[in-house]
């Protein structure tokens, strides 16, 4: 009687036990929930295959459900995804992550201008990934038999360039979030954007911005930002910010742009080599990537891959509004 009188409440009251934060409790979840979270984090540093030593974190789970391995996105710090691995924590999950070269904590690669978000060969962030598998993953992960792969944007073009080198990771899961499969470069066409910033790189300027790029800008409103219609989590990245003002850098370097733009095509032409079963996100929203190309590509593949599209969300749905970021959250957990 009492259960079902539970049931009933939590049913009027619109609330589900099993989901995440909400975000009319985020005002002051930094300061009493997140941040001494973050800081029970095992710190995590190992070194890459041209011996930049890149940051990263593990919450080991005293009785895990499975172990989940995140991705971040372009210029994102860990230190961003805090409520996400809170969340999955109290799901009952293991999660590492770590920041990619060039950005976060990790070393920042531009010489000329360390805000601006810099990689010399996007195949290093595929490698990055294989040595933090090999290196961290297996060694800290007592069980592999049930590891999820989770991968935003940027990260989830990482996923699959490590994917069809035909790694053998027994992943149960990956969930590829609005992964980086085509760069939207409005106003240009993509053609034109490749041979704009060639020309820069031949001129020397490869570590320059690209052009309409700029600096982290702390101070922008929320009316301005173009990844999140959630009020709530656009102002807990600024708290978090505020408090690690490093870890965030500006927009892409000519490198980056060059680099990012030859290696999402090589990712679309070799998908079919994928043996593992991919869950993929498309946002209606999105001003980052092309989510029409991404739905192609999982229809490419569709005897393993399952499409998931969200037409109210911006680029990052695990910052959106509650009813966006739940159904995610779903994806993810169940």
């Amino acid at each position: 009687m009492m259960f079902s009188l539970i049931l009933t409440l939590f049913s009027i009251l619109n609330l589900d036990p099993a989901l995440a934060l909400q975000e009319n409790h985020l005002q002051n979840a930094w300061n009493l929930e997140l941040k001494p979270f973050l800081l029970k984090g095992e710190n995590i540093r190992f070194k890459t295959r041209d011996h930049l030593e890149l940051e990263g974190i593990y919450f080991r789970n005293p009785k895990p459900r499975g172990t989940i391995v995140v991705l971040t996105g372009f210029t994102e710090p860990y230190l961003k995804y805090a409520e996400l691995f809170f969340d999955l924590y109290q799901k009952g999950y293991s999660i590492l992550g770590y920041d990619h070269r060039g950005q976060g904590l990790s070393p920042h690669l531009s010489q000329k201008n360390p805000q601006a978000a810099h990689c010399e060969h996007f195949s290093d962030y595929t490698d990055d990934l294989g040595f933090f598998m090999d290196e961290v993953v297996v060694k800290k992960v007592p069980d592999l038999s049930n590891l999820s792969l989770l991968a935003h944007s940027m990260g989830g073009a990482i996923a699959l360039s490590y994917l069809e080198l035909d790694h053998h990771f027994p992943f149960q899961k990956v969930i590829l979030n609005a992964p980086m499969l085509s760069i939207k470069t409005d106003p240009y066409p993509q053609f034109v954007a490749l041979s704009l910033v060639q020309f820069m790189h031949f001129l020397g300027k490869q570590e320059e911005y690209a052009p309409g790029s700029h600096a982290y800008d702390p101070e922008q409103p929320f009316e301005k930002n173009r990844v999140t219609s959630s009020r709530a989590r656009y102002q807990l990245e600024h708290e978090i910010q505020k408090e690690y003002p490093s870890a965030w850098i500006g927009g892409p370097s000519n490198a980056w742009v060059e680099e990012s733009l030859l290696a999402s095509k090589q990712i679309r032409l070799h998908l079919n080599q994928v043996k593992t079963h991919l869950i993929m996100t498309t946002t209606g929203q999105d001003e980052f990537v092309n989510s029409s190309e991404i739905a192609d590509s999982c229809r490419s593949i569709r005897s393993h891959c399952t499409l998931f599209e969200f037409p109210k969300s911006k680029h990052e749905t695990l910052m959106e509004q509650d009813p966006i970021r739940d159904e995610v959250f779903r994806l993810i957990t169940q």
